[in-house]
């Protein structure tokens, strides 16, 4: 009797976990637009890898998505030349 002894799938996170995230995601990714950034997502088993682009071409890979909007506060680097 296989499907007496199996437990019921485990659901660790609810429907309004998802949709705050996928909201957050969508309000960084909004302000990196408005900035002139890029900002991408790459989804992994725990969490999340971010890479925001600034107008210039360079890359800052980040782990959480509260590191982006503190990269994105920051005030521009003087020492980087503008972009062509």
């Amino acid at each position: 009797m296989k499907g007496r002894f199996t437990r019921p799938p485990r659901r660790t996170r609810g429907p309004e976990f998802a949709h705050q995230a996928r909201s957050a995601w969508e309000d960084a990714r909004w302000k990196a637009a408005r900035q002139g950034w890029s900002l991408d997502r790459e989804r992994r088993f725990l969490g999340a890898v971010y890479t925001l682009t600034d107008p210039n071409g360079h890359t800052t890979i980040l782990s959480e998505l509260a590191e982006v909007h503190r990269a994105l506060g920051q005030s521009p680097n003087p020492d980087l030349p503008p972009a062509a």
